[in-house]
């Protein structure tokens, strides 16, 4: 689950008054998205630059903090169903490595404890009854494919191909490419799961585009850029 804000301190407050009201309200916004998303702003106002440096440092440790109470929370639960169970909890550290990267190969002693596990045969096999008559009636869910080197992106064929169809294939690839090195670069913090959704707005904002393709890509095109194919619609190479 992702943290709910972001805690704003007092120390920040100097930097803030030195701005303008306009700037502080992005300054703000940046560090909204930046809590959330995982991308980092980038500044050419020195002033804006010099406030976020001081404001970047508390948003990341209250996110580890935030990520280290909620994995204690669950461990403890663990530990509670390992004593009603008679089973011999592990470590922390321990447990926290074999959820992190084994989480579909973790025995019945140490996996995250579920509603499931507390219930007695007969009741998990009801349970199992009426699941099966729940979803007896519903469509099968689409395979979601692995897109970029680290495959982190999912897409639906459909979606893969609505997005080729909005953005462009040479679009489509450079977001899948950039969100897919973000994510393997720090393990996915910011939680990202509707990848469709994170693809688009990887596109609309410009992430990982520099000031003069980010211009290109915003510039009005005229007749004579198609006619001579000076690029595709989003100022990309064709």
């Amino acid at each position: 689950m992702a943290r709910p804000g972001v805690m704003l301190y007092f120390s920040i407050l100097p930097a803030l008054d030195s701005l303008p009201p306009a700037s502080a309200g992005t300054l703000l916004l940046c560090a909204m998205h930046y809590a959330q998303d995982g991308q980092e702003p980038v500044f050419e106002d020195a002033t804006l630059a010099f406030a976020w440096a001081l404001l970047k440092p508390s948003i990341d440790r209250d996110g580890q903090c935030y990520d280290e109470k909620r994995l204690r929370g669950e461990w403890m639960t663990y530990c509670r169903q390992c004593k009603r169970d008679g089973n011999e909890a592990v470590d922390f550290e321990t447990w926290r490595q074999r959820t992190v990267t084994e989480p579909l190969h973790t025995d019945a002693s140490t996996k995250p404890i579920s509603v499931s596990d507390s219930l007695s045969v007969s009741d998990s096999m009801s349970v199992s009854e009426s699941n099966k008559s729940i979803t007896a009636g519903k469509p099968p869910t689409p395979a979601r494919r692995k897109y970029g080197t680290y495959g982190w992106v999912r897409l639906t064929d459909d979606e893969h191909a609505r997005l080729e169809h909005d953005l462009g294939a040479v679009e489509l690839a450079r977001c899948i490419a950039y969100i897919d090195e973000s994510a393997q670069g720090n393990g996915n913090k910011n939680k990202w799961r509707d990848w469709c959704l994170v693809v688009r707005r990887c596109s609309r904002e410009g992430w990982g585009r520099n000031r003069a393709q980010m211009e290109d890509k915003n510039r009005l095109r005229t007749e004579s850029d198609y006619s001579v194919g000076s690029g595709d619609f989003f100022g990309g190479d064709s």
